[in-house]
This record gives structure tokens, sequence and C-alpha cells, in this order.
């Protein structure tokens, strides 16, 4: 609903992203969060100061998340 109101790189978009991406990790999804993360890093960027704690916030989601996506890897190799 907020992408037919604000624009597309909008903070508060990126907000929404990082909501979904919360959702889904709590859904054991961490895939899907992953990806919610990486949009709203991306508009983070866009929007804030590199110093922003909503850019740091995300990228340590997505360190998090990229560590226990590396593990599941190896427990299925």
């Amino acid at each position: 609903m907020r992408l037919k109101v604000l624009p597309p790189d909008h903070v508060d978009i990126g907000d929404s992203l990082s909501t979904i991406g919360e959702i889904y990790e709590k859904l054991h999804n961490p895939m899907l969060a992953f990806t919610y993360y990486q949009q709203a890093l991306a508009i983070y960027r866009k929007c804030l100061t590199v110093w922003h704690g909503k850019i740091r916030s995300m990228e340590w989601n997505i360190e998090r998340l990229s560590e226990q996506l590396e593990i599941e890897l190896d427990e299925l190799n």
C-alpha cells in the first residue's frame, strides 16, 4: 500500500521491508528474511547517512543470516 503513495526508495518503504524480513525470520525462513533485509538496506543507503543505526542494523542482520545460511548449506552437503 505504501508503494502507491510513497516513492519506492522512501525510508518508510525500507522500514516495511525490514519488518517483513523480521516476520520471515520468526517464521524460520532465513532466505526470504535475508532478501527483504537486503532490499531494506539498499533503500536505507540511498536515504540515510552512512552511520545511521538502521543501516548498521540491516548490515548486522544480513551478516548474521549469511552465516546461518552457510551453516545450513554445509549441513546439507
